[in-house]
């Protein structure tokens, strides 16, 4: 049987210990679903998800009536919870956009899109 090079093995041990613990501090993933237009989104849902740890909850997911999805980050008590839905059908590899309403070079720098 041959062996991995100690380099790589504790690479790999670290990456699984990673992981392990983030599974242990977590309380859901992905929860309920949205229809926007004609594809299908999960609503991700928990406490300590990576990547953070954060909060994400469903309440901060919406779409209006012209169909426009909302995504918004609030502050309950001090905590903050943020919005994220992730496709359920693969679409596989190309260019993606998608267009945002408003002036996002103002966001904080800390927010990712």
């Amino acid at each position: 049987m041959s062996r991995l090079p100690a380099k790589i093995s504790i690479k790999y041990l670290v990456y699984i210990l990673f992981i392990a613990a983030q599974m242990l501090n977590t309380t859901s993933v992905l929860s309920d679903t949205i229809k926007i237009r004609r594809y299908e989104w999960e609503v991700k849902f928990g406490v300590k998800l990576v990547p953070g740890p954060n909060s994400w909850k469903p309440s901060n997911v919406s779409v209006d009536s012209k169909g426009f999805l909302h995504l918004k980050i609030s502050n309950e008590n001090g905590n903050w919870s943020y919005g994220e839905i992730a496709m359920t059908k693969r679409l596989g590899f190309g260019t993606y956009q998608f267009q945002g309403v408003g002036r996002l070079d103002q966001f904080d720098k800390n927010i990712v899109l």
